[in-house]
């Protein structure tokens, strides 16, 4: 329970102000730091859950990966250990809403917001994979956004090294969200790499923008399944308002198999900036080339190449000076000739 004495509390050197919320692994309190006054979110491990290596493993792999990486888009660690029966994890209290509480209070958001989510976000794992890590868990409910339109990156419980065998639990169960898991982290894939929150965050940015999840059902198994082998599902079939050029997006994110995806977070920023400046401007996103399919790229090539040298259109043009030039050569000899 919150404590308003000075360090009462299960938490030596903290001051519990509020319960903020609870969840399987334990609870988030708001707290102050007595040494330095800081405000925090502390996460506090169950105590029964403390008996569990594997659950204390975790709490700590958390810890040790917030602290590894320090960046605007990701929620900064302050400090970690254990008081007394409690392991906790303290870290910067932000104020906002999660993507999920916007989802549920506007239904679905507006295109250039959702952009501008998937950038923040992509920058946070560009960081996190230059550092080598996996966050394995990104969903809207891990996406906090603040009255000033901060977005950061939160709950690195699940992150990883990159090389790492620890997909699976050392009970057998996939670790992730099903709403959101790529088909390689569905298939307990024993290494996995930045391409997998790549395919995760796509998901979320479906949700975003259509207010449903892409594979719905009740079923963890089943909506892991649909993530395997259903084809990627059209957001502009669910929001026609759309455009085609974040459908795209979207599709490419998503692609089942890793290699056909954004190769990491950094590739896929550009696009994003792209389609966003154009929606800002008002006008309809064009289709950025990396997004495009080999046909159309074929025809965007040629349409430049006919921009660039409007006389070769067509051959007609060049047929015709071809034989103008052949007759002005012809007259030529002849007048030679009759000269002699």
């Amino acid at each position: 329970e919150a404590s308003s004495g000075a360090d009462q509390g299960p938490i030596l050197g903290f001051q519990l102000l509020e319960r903020l919320g609870e969840g399987a692994m334990g609870a988030v309190v708001k707290a102050r730091k007595l040494d330095s006054g800081e405000i925090v979110a502390l996460k506090i491990l169950k105590p029964e859950l403390a008996e569990s290596q594997e659950h204390v493993d975790r709490f700590v792999r958390e810890a040790e990966s917030a602290r590894r990486l320090q960046h605007p888009n990701i929620v900064r660690a302050v400090q970690a250990g254990r008081s007394g029966e409690y392991y906790y994890f303290a870290m910067e209290f932000v104020e906002g809403q999660t993507g999920s509480d916007l989802i549920k209070s506007q239904g679905k958001l507006p295109e250039r917001f959702g952009l501008f989510v998937v950038a923040s976000v992509g920058e946070a794992l560009a960081h996190a994979w230059r550092q080598g890590i996996v966050h394995r868990d990104i969903k809207p409910d891990n996406i906090m956004i603040t009255p000033q339109q901060e977005v950061k990156l939160t709950d690195l419980g699940l992150a990883m090294l990159a090389g790492q065998e620890s997909t699976l639990t050392m009970t057998g169960v996939v670790v992730g969200s099903p709403a959101y898991i790529s088909p390689e982290q569905a298939t307990g894939a024993k290494k996995l790499d930045t391409r997998s929150d790549i395919y995760s965050l796509g998901a979320a940015l479906y949700h975003m923008l259509t207010g449903e999840v892409p594979y719905p059902g009740d079923q963890p198994l089943h909506v892991m399944l649909m993530h395997l082998n259903e084809p990627v599902p059209e957001a502009r079939k669910v929001n026609p308002e759309i455009s085609v050029a974040t459908e795209r997006l979207i599709m490419r994110m998503m692609a089942k198999k890793p290699v056909d995806r954004f190769q990491d977070p950094e590739a896929l920023l550009e696009p994003v900036r792209q389609i966003e400046e154009a929606l800002a401007r008002g006008e309809v996103p064009q289709i950025p080339l990396v997004l495009r399919t080999s046909e159309e790229r074929k025809s965007a090539s040629a349409e430049l190449l006919q921009q660039k040298h409007p006389t070769k259109k067509s051959g007609s043009g060049k047929s015709s000076r071809k034989r103008e030039l052949g007759e002005r050569l012809r007259r030529r000899a002849k007048d030679r000739k009759r000269g002699r």
